[in-house]
């Protein structure tokens, strides 16, 4: 393939064993690679060879290598838009869904390389892409304008495609949302809530729609929500019921709108699905290959071996699977309880409070427990339950602190307000240097016990001794009576590693 100016390394490209590469390269004519009307030739009806040609530096995962690894995903993807070359498609033709792991290149593909592809060979004409939100939107288009203005082999052979038309002088649109090409191709990206369903530019609308994980993140998302955005999903299609569609996704909690096309897949009933004319293709982590024997979707950026070492998570079956877990089936597994490991030293420890209400026989009982932090793990050394008058829960608090002299901060869940109130009772009995801070969380209990799931699934958590009343919250919820200690627990640990899960570190 010609060499380009933007990178002195030619990079190496790997496929899998079952996809015959050399015999794809081996029918380019290498001294003809030298003329760009040949390479436009070539690769008008093949986005494979266009996304090695003109794409390379966007297909490589510097977090993996210099080279080009593709996986059968990323072929299939290609493969797939060669039906986009039909431009007389009948209503609801394409609407496909690709779901795979989190982190597949997915967007990449889908969002990025193909539609330069179809743009760039007149396949397509007008793209309109929607992302969850504005930053996403524009993230999305940015990566499409950076290709444009910076592969300098894309430039020489599409140029119209890459220079923005102008009009008096002035560029007709060049902005964080839209860009209007010379050639005339049309490229919109908008958070899917924007008020831009009616677009329109020059008596065109889109004649390719894609939605670029469109559902929000499970700690800001709920079944409502998606209902909501699958209202809008609705009054998308319409802007063109020809057009290509493009859905890529990752399951973000049980019951999202892409976990409905996994489970339909599955058997499960998903009315909307058949409904929008969506054609779901679901890609595990982990395939079981012709042979019986287990693979890798991507082996090049995850070993079956770390997958394996992972898969009993539920961060897994949600971000790898695609198929998470119900609650309703019960959260915890007896193999999910912390370790007790008595004799790891803590360098220092919090004491959460989570007040109950009332005395009376149908209140939660206050929930109190001391979680330590021992290296990189945190350390679970009180926890449990009592119905307390407010006098008692003082005098609890004063000798739970004097018992384990590492706590430095008595945190109070404020939830029901009153932290005024808390201050005035607990601060007095504190020991000197111990802070008290009134929390507020603004998670869902649910979100809040999930997440203390993924710390002890990924060997975070361990426990100094064996807690009965924690235990049997965690292995009976959410069905049991009470989980206030188990609450309590979530919320100490949030505070002493909830840093760690915010930045998606998953056990290695």
């Amino acid at each position: 393939m010609p060499a380009t100016a933007q990178a002195e390394y030619v990079p190496y490209i790997y496929a899998p064993e079952s996809f015959d590469l050399d015999w794809h390269l081996g029918k380019l004519n290498s001294q003809l690679m030298e003329h760009a009307h040949y390479r436009r030739t070539i690769t008008r009806t093949s986005p494979l060879l266009f996304a090695l040609l003109y794409m390379e530096h966007r297909l490589i995962d510097p977090t993996i290598s210099r080279d080009i690894h593709l996986s059968q995903f990323h072929i299939d993807m290609a493969y797939e838009a060669e039906l986009w070359l039909d431009r007389n498609l009948e209503p609801a033709q394409i609407r496909q869904a690709w779901i795979a792991p989190r982190g597949a290149a997915k967007s990449t593909w889908l969002c990025c390389v193909l539609p330069i592809w179809a743009l760039a060979h007149g396949h397509r004409r007008m793209v309109a892409a929607f992302a969850a939100n504005k930053t996403a939107a524009e993230r999305v288009m940015g990566n499409i304008k950076y290709c444009l203005d910076n592969y300098e082999l894309l430039r020489d052979d599409f140029p119209e495609l890459c220079t923005p038309a102008r009009a008096g002088g002035r560029s007709v649109s060049d902005a964080k949302n839209m860009y209007v090409a010379k050639s005339g191709a049309v490229v919109m990206a908008h958070g899917i809530d924007s008020n831009q369903l009616g677009a329109n530019i020059h008596g065109m609308r889109p004649d390719m729609i894609l939605l670029d994980d469109i559902e929000d993140d499970e700690g800001n998302y709920s079944i409502h929500q998606k209902k909501q955005r699958l209202s809008t999903v609705a009054a998308i299609l319409p802007m063109n019921d020809r057009a290509v569609v493009q859905w890529a996704g990752t399951t973000t909690m049980y019951g999202s709108a892409t976990h409905d096309m996994v489970r339909s897949l599955y058997g499960e009933k998903a009315d909307w699905v058949a409904e929008y004319a969506f054609r779901p293709r679901h890609y595990p982590a982990i395939v079981t290959v012709s042979d019986g024997s287990e693979s890798s979707i991507w082996p090049a950026k995850w070993s079956l071996e770390y997958l394996r070492s992972i898969r009993h998570t539920r961060l897994y079956a949600l971000h790898f699977d695609n198929r998470p877990r119900s609650q309703e089936d019960g959260l915890w597994a007896p193999g999910d309880l912390p370790p007790i490991l008595d004799r790891l030293r803590c360098s220092r420890a919090v004491l959460w409070v989570d007040p109950g209400v009332t005395t009376n026989a149908k209140s939660d009982p206050t929930g109190l427990a001391v979680v330590g932090l021992a290296g990189n793990r945190a350390v679970v050394l009180y926890a449990e339950g009592f119905k307390l008058k407010p006098n008692e829960r003082k005098n609890m608090v004063s000798r739970i602190c004097h018992d384990n002299p590492m706590i430095d901060t008595v945190y109070v869940e404020d939830n029901q307000g009153g932290a005024d109130n808390y201050r005035n009772e607990l601060e007095p009995v504190l020991p000197p240097g111990v802070k008290l801070v009134p929390r507020h969380t603004s998670k869902s209990k649910p979100r809040r016990i999930e997440e203390h799931l993924d710390y002890c699934q990924m060997g975070w958590m361990a426990w100094a001794e064996d807690f009965p009343t924690l235990r049997e919250q965690m292995l009976e919820y959410p069905r049991g009576a009470h989980d206030d200690v188990l609450d309590a627990v979530c919320g100490a640990s949030e505070e002493l590693l909830g840093t760690r899960l915010r930045a998606k570190v998953l056990p290695v």
